[in-house]
């Protein structure tokens, strides 16, 4: 086995012929990241026998007065590892995780629900799932609706029957009434939130990433943002990132109303799947998630550390 690094033109056309690649693995959503937190970025891809190639994209960064290198494939917990037309074998997977251990101190990988992944016995594996509501051989969106619960198809029509006008946004102007939301929401949530980010990652995101992949979709009441989601679109793949609301407006449902229009929408667009990505842990997220019909998918984070690392870190 050999890698190369390649360019990003060679890397974005790499995952347009993998079905299975999502947003996370491009490298718009790196570019991003080395905006917002300054990490280096790049894809190898790897190259075996009978010409099979995997892709990998990774950031990296220095801790400890540059002593230790960090990695991880991709940033802020969303979908990276290894990505090939075909499917990735336990023995390739072992000497692409084999090769990376040599040259950095942490390494941590978030598999892609989207593609089998094998696991490879050379690193520790936390379990974790997402949650995805498949679109494909669905004969209409009655069919998708069908697979909800009672409770969240009323929710839904209650919010279409009030006053919330649903679009999405494609100006960098909508992050003044978004972000407040998130803040309100962050506020809300407490020691109970998982992430927090600033104003500038929004930004970076209207700046650096094509408005073809991404979709801010807000509810408004009389102008009033009531709450948005943020949606990434790629290949055969919609994953909603993030979401915020004001809990003003919470009994117009306009979560519920939010998500009905995404789908629809996604749906319409021919794309094969809606994920709900991981949920932190939180069980009321996953409550509200699977309410919509989705099911779950194993995406599981690899994580190795060096002696040197848990010395430096732990000891």
């Amino acid at each position: 086995m050999k890698f190369r690094k390649v360019s990003e033109e060679e890397w974005l056309d790499f995952l347009k012929d993998c079905d299975s690649a999502t947003f996370f693995h491009t490298p718009y959503w790196y570019k991003v990241w080395k905006a917002y937190a300054g990490y280096n970025y790049e894809a190898r891809i790897y190259e075996f026998p009978d010409d099979r190639q995997i892709l990998l994209p990774l950031a990296w960064w220095r801790i400890k007065k540059g002593l230790l290198k960090r990695m991880v494939s991709s940033p802020a917990g969303t979908y990276g590892g290894w990505i090939a037309k075909q499917t990735v074998s336990r023995e390739e997977a072992a000497s692409i995780l084999k090769s990376l251990k040599k040259e950095f101190s942490h390494i941590h990988i978030r598999l892609n629900g989207m593609q089998k992944q094998p696991v490879c016995g050379l690193a520790k594996v936390e379990e974790d799932f997402t949650l995805v509501i498949s679109l494909q051989n669905k004969v209409d969106f009655t069919s998708v609706l069908k697979e909800w619960t009672k409770g969240h198809v009323s929710a839904a029509k209650r919010g279409a029957k009030g006053p919330l006008e649903v679009f999405p946004a494609f100006g960098k102007e909508s992050i003044e009434a978004y972000y407040p939301a998130y803040l309100e929401s962050l506020a809300r949530w407490g020691s109970k939130a998982t992430s927090k980010y600033g104003r500038k990652i929004f930004e970076y995101i209207f700046d650096l990433v094509p408005l073809k992949y991404f979709r801010l979709w807000l509810a408004k009441a009389d102008g009033d943002l009531a709450y948005g989601c943020l949606c990434f679109y790629f290949n055969n793949h919609v994953v909603y990132w993030h979401g915020a609301g004001k809990s003003d407006f919470f009994h117009l449902k306009p979560a519920h109303l939010l998500q009905y229009r995404i789908i629809e929408d996604a749906m319409a667009s021919g794309y094969w799947w809606y994920d709900f990505n991981p949920s932190g842990g939180h069980e009321g997220v996953v409550r509200f998630k699977k309410g919509f019909g989705a099911k779950k998918i194993i995406a599981d984070n690899i994580i190795y550390e060096s002696g040197l690392i848990s010395f430096f870190l732990k000891g």
